[in-house]
């Protein structure tokens, strides 16, 4: 490996559980047969695919345009509000960082999204490229196009690439691009199939440095 790729929601900020808690009341809204157990259908998706999705297989009737302005709302109070970072990411990333190991942040999120998470908690130096779906085109995951466009800016060939991932979407993404993926348990994506991931941890404490700096010095 000669690179590590960063998933954003639920891998570098816990923003997925406060998510869920705010898709579920405005969903249960606009959307008549909306469940929480619904709710891990649309992690790691796009805005535009959730649309998508929402609109094809639940029976949304609003609008487009009226849907992106409600979840602008709730995305704004996510990630400038609730949003935490994940604990001991900032440890890990730092680690690698200090081993000249190159980074990227691939997220199905939107830009604007993304620079206020980054922003509020500056994260900016620690990642020498930062992805979102509007950079491939609004193709979210599972598609593999984010992923392969991040190792296209990094240089690196995707096979060299290792991804941490938390939904199914993501690693079906990830794997799809030919990286090796690990798949994070974070504490609130049970429900998430990570079968197809090349190994799953339980949070960046877990992590044997040991073990996972070999995977950069083979």
């Amino acid at each position: 490996m000669k690179a590590v790729i960063f998933d954003m929601d639920g891998v570098i900020l816990d923003s997925e559980i406060h998510w869920k808690k705010a898709e579920l009341s405005l969903f249960n809204k606009i959307v008549a047969n909306w469940t929480k157990d619904d709710q891990h259908k649309i992690v790691g998706l796009s805005i535009h695919d959730t649309y998508r999705l929402l609109a094809n297989d639940f029976g949304l009737t609003i609008g487009r345009d009226d849907f992106l302005e409600r979840v602008m709302g709730v995305a704004s109070d996510v990630y400038r509000n609730k949003a935490n970072l994940m604990p001991d990411f900032l440890e890990f990333i730092k680690n690698i960082k200090s081993k000249n190991i190159p980074t990227a942040l691939a997220s199905s999120s939107l830009r604007r999204w993304i620079d206020l998470a980054i922003g509020r908690f500056s994260l900016k130096d620690y990642f020498d490229y930062i992805i979102s779906s509007e950079d491939v085109d609004g193709k979210g995951k599972p598609a593999p196009d984010i992923y392969l466009f991040a190792a296209q800016r990094l240089g690196i060939d995707p096979k060299e690439c290792l991804v941490i991932e938390d939904s199914r979407n993501g690693v079906v993404s990830a794997k799809s691009a030919g990286m090796y993926c690990v798949g994070l348990r974070n504490g609130f994506n049970e429900k998430q199939d990570l079968s197809t991931a090349d190994r799953e941890i339980e949070g960046f404490i877990k992590i044997n440095n040991n073990e996972f700096f070999n995977l950069f010095t083979k």
